[in-house]
């Protein structure tokens, strides 16, 4: 093709057609009615978009071809200047009439990198703060101002950088054009010559700039591409769903694309949806009636007198500091645009100021309307269409100094929700967890089905639960539950008129108030969720007229995690009038509304007809195959848990493992894809299910990973070293089946808490009765008595507690826990009656009658422990006969193992499925020595003591946070790295005369990993396998 810059004359207004190329593009051209948008808008101009350096020759080669019905929205369109390559850029501008681009000013984080720039505004926090800090000034319009002031200083930061950028790149750009002008009309060498110089300038110019961007990419990449990081998660993640708002539908189901139509729409929904109830003001006395009356029926605990001391003072600037540490800095900022990295560089200087605001607030000054706004950003629900407004989750940016606010008052909540929230509620609770009121619903059917009991299992849809919560409810709800009145009116403030806005492309959003509803994304609002749910449920349970399942004692009426709530109900018939009543009065009062068309039932020993009638007249949807909770599906026959949940997570998996087998990632990288991705979605099931898991369906899934690992070809390591931790020398990839090990022995350590604070381990407690799990699982199989037990849960507890206790020395075969009751080895245990004077006072296993120091307690010093009477002495005798025995008295006074301890102590510690699975890994007797070890040692000459190689693992498995980054940790501690080991090694005997570990921890500390090279060309070990260029760094 030719150029195709010739002149338009007044009777041509098409391509001329001298030459093949451009006659068949003018053909092309009139056949899709497509225009040459630049020259349209230059009819009489001659410019060029090419330069030919053989042939020393411009030409226009580059355009852009529009339709003319697009035209009128293309004002603009010129051609560039030729820089980086032999052609121009060429610049059009679209204009959009619906189009108006939202703007709003977010701090750049990269300004603050710099130790000058950080010098320069702490100056000017402290020149602020100096001048305007008086009593005339409320410390709410100090805190306020300070963030217009410093917003003015960034933005004057960023624009005087920005021109210090572009000055020299403007100049040599002017110059650029002005010597191309001169040689388009008048070619010659000597203009030529000029514009090479210029454009050498240009490149290297920009190429400062390219060079770091591109440093910085590479070494991002080279740290980061292989690790637990959001780089492999963003290549992992199946990217088959836009997250962007692209339409909206209105009430009619018709489809609208304009920005602004759009942002209207979806506006119009959540201004709706948070002022659903408009009349339901805090001061009306019908409404405040209506509500004293519910939760008269709900039976509530109240504070306690430390627990209101706790929530009345107010917030500390140690608190403020502590938040904002916890922070992560690089979050979506709010409305304001500072992100919490701005609160963490400049903690000192505001704490103080930020505390004097958080004072006034607390003492009743009024929240200001800017500190209450708040960005609503939406995310599309999986598998519905983003277009409808009700299918988008609403997540509010809030300011960060609205969120530390609320964070501190979250953490003092978090002390003592456990002991007001009942443990049928699990959502945000600290210390319960899901799994609990899955593992307790497949316990309940299983205890349903066997008992051919009438019954139904209801999982309820709640419609927008978050959003939907109204005020005057929570606050009186509160005021019920004896939280201080300076809590509440602080809360107060913080609901007072505050305001919202949609963001959705291309559009400046219209702010709206809210009036009710906790907006997600404040950390104060799941808590306070939970705490308005609460009525409800206890309203169910103390209901006479609706009837659960009762096992041993104990009705099981109702679980929820946050706004899914599970009821199991008996004679269905008689409670489910009871029960939608219930719903219709808790709605009216608080905005918590049951969607029934999506809410599903599964009935249980229930006959056709009466599920029909019920189904009916409840509008409830039913169903006798499965049902779907917190991610899991429930069926009505436990055998069936497997093959609706394993076997399709396993089906699942593998087709993710061969989706991220194209994707160009390393054989340590996949490690990690297994470890962040694939695992924790197994581990949930391992917890939510407590049905057995064929070992043979995972050690397919594990063939399937070790393929995916090596890409299909060969092992680069031996199998022993592959699954090995890291702290033993190996690579660490995940044993399937030790992992479920772990997560059913997890289980067991719950059994442990104090009761009634799972409810779980209650329910299965009492279906293990007359034993308990907690006792009977440390006895020895000889020692058991006959199981009576059906419990499919429990029993696979037990199955697995069996085969890993022996194995990695989790106990002695006779343990010190083990109990004396329900003992076949003490015949009088057996009718553990007549010692309930010593369970009373907790002597229930045979350490408890040793004294710490390894002596027997006599009868007195038990007596001093409780109410012992004189006839139990005898029962004493019967008992210390027994612990005389040589077994058990050598038992009861040997130290608890590191499992024994755990259970003793009555808590659950943090991550106890890693720390077991840690433990299971390093105690497998399976293990070899690695066979690199040998192969080390004969590098470097000299055997090393396994505390040595130990310290090297460990080292290399958990780096200090302020020594080297990951892959230079991994460069040098990484036992396959054989060409830099041995001089590491010599490294540290130059340095430290020593190889000791403990001299290289005691004598090393802080210094980086990556060890000095410049005296190691001496060492004589200069060879073959090693290149000279390390020797000579």
């Amino acid at each position: 093709m030719q150029s195709l810059n010739h002149l338009w004359t007044e009777g041509h207004r098409g391509t001329p057609s001298g030459y093949p190329q451009d006659a068949s593009l003018e053909s092309f051209m009139l056949d899709h009615s497509l225009v040459d948008a630049w020259r349209l808008h230059h009819p009489g101009d001659r410019d060029f978009t090419f330069f030919s350096n053989p042939h020393h020759s411009y030409s226009r080669i580059d355009l852009f071809l529009v339709s003319l019905s697009t035209m009128p929205l293309i004002p603009t369109s010129s051609i560039g200047d030729i820089t980086w390559s032999d052609h121009a850029p060429i610049f059009m501008t679209l204009s959009i009439p619906s189009y108006t681009p939202a703007w709003s000013w977010r701090l750049n984080s990269s300004l603050l990198h710099k130790p000058e720039h950080i010098l320069e505004l702490q100056q000017q926090l402290r020149d602020y703060f100096l001048e305007n800090d008086s009593p005339t000034l409320s410390p709410t319009t100090l805190w306020l101002a300070h963030k217009t002031v410093i917003r003015g200083h960034l933005i004057q930061l960023g624009s005087r950088l920005k021109k210090q950028k572009l000055a020299s790149l403007v100049s040599l750009t002017k110059d650029l054009s002005k010597w191309e002008t001169l040689n388009k009309l008048s070619p010659s060498d000597a203009l030529t010559a000029q514009i090479k110089t210029i454009r050498t300038a240009i490149r290297q110019l920009l190429g400062e700039d390219a060079a770091r961007s591109l440093a910085w990419s590479k070494r991002t990449y080279f740290e980061f591409a292989n690790k637990s990081h959001t780089l492999l998660a963003s290549k992992l993640r199946n990217q088959t769903r836009s997250k962007h708002i692209t339409g909206a539908r209105d009430g009619e189901g018709v489809l609208h694309t304009s920005p602004a139509t759009v942002n209207k729409l979806f506006t119009s929904y959540f201004q709706t949806l948070y002022n659903h109830s408009p009349t339901h003001l805090s001061d009306s006395i019908p409404l405040g009636q209506s509500i004293d009356r519910f939760l008269s029926s709900a039976p509530l605990p109240r504070l306690s007198p430390a627990q209101r001391q706790a929530l009345r003072h107010p917030p500390s600037e140690e608190e403020i500091a502590e938040v904002i540490k916890a922070f992560k800095p690089h979050k979506a900022p709010g409305p304001d645009g500072f992100s919490a990295f701005y609160y963490k560089t400049f903690t000192q200087t505001l704490s103080p100021h930020l505390h004097k605001f958080y004072l006034s607030l607390w003492e009743g000054a009024p929240a200001p309307a800017d500190f209450l706004r708040s960005d609503i950003i939406l995310i599309p629900k999986e598998g519905k269409d983003p277009s409808y407004p009700q299918n988008n989750r609403p997540i509010s940016l809030l300011n960060v100094d609205y969120k530390i606010f609320t964070k501190i008052l979250a953490n003092r909540l978090n002390s003592f929700l456990a002991s007001i929230i009942h443990p049928d509620q699990v959502g945000f609770i600290p210390g319960r967890h899901a799994f609990a009121n899955t593992r307790r619903a497949v316990v309940l059917m299983e205890r349903m089905t066997d008992t051919q009991l009438p019954s139904l299992l209801i999982s309820l849809d709640a419609e927008k639960a978050f959003d939907r919560l109204e005020w005057p409810f929570l606050f009186r709800l509160l005021t019920t539950w004896g939280f201080p009145m300076s809590f509440i009116s602080t809360l107060r403030s913080l609901y007072d008129s505050p305001t919202s806005a949609v963001i959705t492309p291309g559009t400046v959003p219209t702010s709206f108030s809210v009036g009710n509803g906790t907006r997600q994304g404040c950390p104060l609002s799941p808590l306070l969720f939970a705490l308005s749910l609460e009525p409800l449920l206890s309203a169910i349970r103390h209901s006479p007229h609706i009837t659960g399942v009762t096992v041993g004692g104990e009705e099981y009426k109702v679980s929820a995690y946050a706004d899914d709530v599970l009821l199991t109900l008996s004679h269905p018939s008689a409670s489910i009038p009871p029960l939608l009543s219930l719903l219709r009065d808790f709605s009216a009062v608080s905005g918590y509304k049951v969607n029934l068309e999506k809410s599903v039932a599964m009935p249980f020993s229930l006959s056709a007809s009466i599920g029909q009638g019920i189904e009916s007249s409840s509008g409830f949807r039913f169903t006798r195959s499965s049902l779907k909770y917190l991610g899991v599906w429930l069926t009505p026959d436990v055998k069936g848990l497997h093959s609706l949940n394993y076997e399709a997570m396993f089906q699942l998996l593998g087709e993710d493992l061969e989706r991220w087998g194209r994707e160009g990632v390393s054989w340590i990288g996949r490690i990690n894809c297994i470890k962040m991705n694939l695992l924790p979605r197994l581990l949930y099931l391992f917890q939510a299910l407590p049905i057995w898991v064929c070992p043979r369906s995972l050690r397919q899934l594990q063939s399937q990973i070790e393929g995916f690992v090596w890409a299909g070809g060969r092992r680069r390591v031996s199998k022993y070293v592959l699954y090995r931790p890291k702290e033993r020398g190996g690579l660490g990839l995940p044993h399937l089946y030790k992992y479920f090990q772990a997560a059913q022995i997890a289980q067991f350590v719950m059994f442990h808490l104090p009761q009634h604070s799972q409810r779980w381990a209650d329910l299965e407690s009492d279906l293990f009765a007359p034993d308990l799990p907690q006792f009977y699982f440390w006895l020895p199989k000889e020692f058991r008595p006959l199981l009576r037990s059906t419990c499919t849960a429990t029993l696979t507890s037990l199955r697995v507690w069996d085969s890993v206790r022996d194995k990695f020395h989790l106990c002695s075969c006779y343990s010190p826990l083990m109990p004396y009751l329900r003992n076949r080895a003490f015949v009088p245990g057996l009718s553990p009656s007549a010692f309930t004077a010593f369970e009373n006072i907790d002597l229930q296993r045979i350490k408890h009658f040793r004294s710490p120091g390894g002596d027997w307690f006599s009868f007195s010093d038990l007596q001093s422990k409780g109410d012992l009477r004189t006839f139990d002495h005898f029962r004493f005798l019967q008992i210390r006969d027994f612990l005389s025995q040589h077994n058990i008295s050598r038992a009861a006074s040997q130290k608890l193992t590191f499992f024994e301890s755990m259970c003793d102590s009555g808590r659950a510690p943090k991550a106890l499925i890693s720390t077991l699975y840690s433990h299971f890994s390093c105690e497998d007797v399976s293990w070899l020595t690695p066979g690199f070890i040998a192969r080390w040692e004969a590098d470097i000459g000299e055997e090393l003591e396994g505390e040595e190689w130990q310290d090297m693992w460990e080292r290399g498995a958990w780096p200090a946070a302020e020594e080297s980054g990951r892959a230079e940790k991994e460069l040098c501690y990484n036992p396959y790295k054989r060409d830099l080991f041995p001089i590491y090694f010599l490294q540290l005997r130059r340095d430290f005369g020593s190889s000791s570990a403990e001299g290289h921890r005691e004598k090393c500390s802080g210094t980086p990993f990556l060890p000095p090279f410049p005296d190691l060309r001496f060492t004589g070990l200069q060879d073959q396998r090693y290149p000279s260029a390390i020797f000579e760094a």
